[in-house]
């Protein structure tokens, strides 16, 4: 049976905020709720969007579940990833046996950094479908990144020769850099209004190329 170090689960966690972040952003998105908090880190100048509160204001034409899925979406990133993320970096500083993941945690750290600037600038920038790619990118690579450190300090390992090591690492790379791009592309499709553009699958309005 395999332990792993409390590094290792709460890698782990992190792994699972970020999943959760990037799905609650998925949920913000299809339902429109991205500038459902025009403010940023506030909501409407609170830092809990009571309903009551938000009744007595004029300028509130989002519905409450909208409001409340952007708030989670910032809470899950104040509250939970951001602390995990300190968390890792004072044992990365402090315990001699993860200091070796220091570089990698320090980038993690700023990714999340810049993660929170970001998520003020798509709010300042109206949720733009650059903004929200370049956030949607970020994240991804910040998962990514953090996968790659908990393989590594959990000590999984895998045999492979050579030349089976080489075969599944190319298209492994390149399965994840077009479902990288894919998502990228869709962020940007959704954003930009143009999901419906082509009326018809697979070909578009009937052409294969419109």
């Amino acid at each position: 049976m395999r332990y792993f170090s409390n590094f290792s689960i709460i890698l782990l966690l992190l792994i699972l905020a970020v999943i959760l972040q990037i799905t609650l952003g998925a949920l913000v998105r299809i339902t429109d709720s991205g500038l459902s908090c025009p403010d940023w880190p506030l909501c409407y100048g609170l830092w809990f969007p009571f309903k009551e509160r938000l009744i007595s204001m004029d300028n509130v034409d989002f519905f409450y579940y909208q409001i409340m899925l952007e708030w989670i979406h910032r809470l899950n990133a104040a509250l939970i990833i951001a602390p995990l993320t300190l968390v890792l970096f004072l044992k990365s500083i402090i315990q001699s046996p993860y200091r070796k993941y220091k570089n990698n945690i320090i980038f993690i750290g700023f990714l999340v950094f810049l993660q929170s600037l970001l998520g003020g600038l798509t709010v300042i920038d109206k949720n733009s479908s650059w903004s929200v790619a370049l956030h949607l990118s970020l994240a991804l690579i910040f998962l990514f990144l953090t996968i790659r450190v908990f393989i590594i300090s959990a000590q999984f390992k895998i045999v492979l020769t050579d030349k089976i090591f080489y075969i599944h690492s190319f298209w492994l790379l390149n399965s994840l850099l077009v479902v990288f791009i894919t998502m990228i592309l869709g962020a940007i499709v959704s954003k930009s209004g143009s999901a419906l553009a082509c009326e018809s699958w697979p070909l578009c309005n009937g052409d294969l190329i419109p």
